[in-house]
């Protein structure tokens, strides 16, 4: 059962919240294998905050519930948020990561998530104060050494490329 938390504050509404939860169950059936308990994306997540030093994006693709073929993803975010414990506890529960993490939409369930990814390049966006424009600026991080240390957080169902990586909760 999910956290009341997570129900109120994305659905407000028990019925929407069933609603979702049905369209999830049905959606995780398809799928073969299921990688990933609620503990251990709650340790994926606080091992990435704990490795900031290497770790600076990572993107979150939900599972795709709705009529459309797209991937539904919701969260691409540059990991730039203070490495404090007490800080990203309060974000990372044990069954849903909250708003602040997931990008400033709603809370995820970890139920949602298809997987993680983790880009070699990317460009981020810096908003500076008093400038009109934003900048764009071309970011690196190296892959290998983002997995060699998630794997010291446990086994995890990988796929990848020169480019990108992956942890998949479903396959």
């Amino acid at each position: 059962m999910e956290n009341k938390k997570y129900r109120d504050c994305f659905f407000g509404n028990e019925k929407l919240y069933k609603e979702k939860m049905e369209l999830l169950d049905k959606k995780i059936e398809s799928y073969n294998a299921c990688f990933m308990s609620n503990a251990k994306w709650r340790k994926l997540f606080l091992t990435i905050f704990d490795n900031l030093d290497i770790i600076e994006q990572c993107e979150i693709v939900v599972l795709n519930i709705s009529n459309m073929d797209d991937k539904n993803i919701i969260w691409t975010n540059d990991v730039n948020l203070t490495n404090s414990k007490n800080k990203i506890n309060n974000y990372i529960l044990d069954d849903y990561i909250d708003t602040p993490l997931a990008g400033g939409h709603d809370p995820i369930s970890y139920r949602e998530i298809e997987y993680l990814e983790f880009r070699k390049h990317w460009t981020k966006v810096i908003h500076k104060k008093n400038q009109w424009s934003p900048e764009w600026v071309k970011k690196e991080q190296n892959l290998n050494k983002i997995k060699e240390r998630i794997s010291d957080a446990g086994k995890f169902q990988w796929e990848g490329t020169e480019e990108y990586i992956r942890i998949y909760g479903y396959k």
